[in-house]
């Protein structure tokens, strides 16, 4: 099972528009976007949960799951899964993703920040040095 089941899952929920999936330090981390002007809250997140062990089964279940206004994407379209993940991992940005090959570096930028508290809070749960 790969990233486009999850997908097919997790969009398949109404309030779903767009998501991506990383697995990160042990930890599956699960991005949405949101249709309309909804909010991710606990209700949300644990009906995708539901949805997700219901469908998927136990181990994709998402650790955390964080609300984005968008998906950062290729210039092909493609979801910056493997880039983001490198980052995420404590790759240096620039040997992680050329970043003229992102077609909405804003999506990009907000997704990194927002994930920051999450990835501190998953290493000092681990214990994992700090780069």
């Amino acid at each position: 099972m790969g990233t486009l089941d999850i997908y097919k899952v997790v969009e398949s929920i109404p309030e779903v528009q767009n998501s991506m999936a990383i697995e990160a330090y042990d930890n599956l981390i699960l991005y949405v976007v949101l249709k309309g002007n909804l909010t991710l809250d606990e209700s949300l997140k644990q009906k995708i949960k539901d949805k997700m062990r219901q469908e998927l089964g136990p181990y994709f279940i998402p650790n955390y799951i964080i609300q984005v206004p968008d998906i950062p994407l290729t210039l092909n379209f493609k979801k910056l899964e493997v880039p983001v993940k490198k980052i995420l991992m404590g790759w240096d940005i620039n040997k992680a993703v050329r970043i003229d090959s992102i077609s909405n570096l804003d999506a990009f930028y907000t997704l990194m920040e927002l994930s920051k508290p999450v990835i501190e809070e998953i290493k000092r749960k681990k214990n994992v040095n700090f780069y």
